[in-house]
């Protein structure tokens, strides 16, 4: 999931093109997890960067960071 944060120049821009706080950014950074709640706003944001992302890629990144946390 951290690679997705990484197609941005940094976590606060994604926060402000996602339109949440920075705090929440980072604690999503650190968790690996992005909630579905925010995939349209994250899909949005790529968008308007000209970022190429997926839901497909979205939901994959959060499946497999749901699985390590299970493990």
């Amino acid at each position: 999931m951290k690679h997705i944060f990484d197609l941005w120049p940094s976590v606060p821009e994604f926060a402000a093109d996602v339109g949440i706080p920075d705090g929440t950014a980072y604690q999503m950074r650190q968790r690996c997890s992005i909630s579905p709640a925010h995939w349209g706003g994250v899909m949005d944001a790529a968008q308007r960067r000209g970022i190429a992302l997926t839901f497909a890629e979205l939901a994959a990144a959060y499946a497999a960071a749901k699985a390590k946390r299970t493990a």
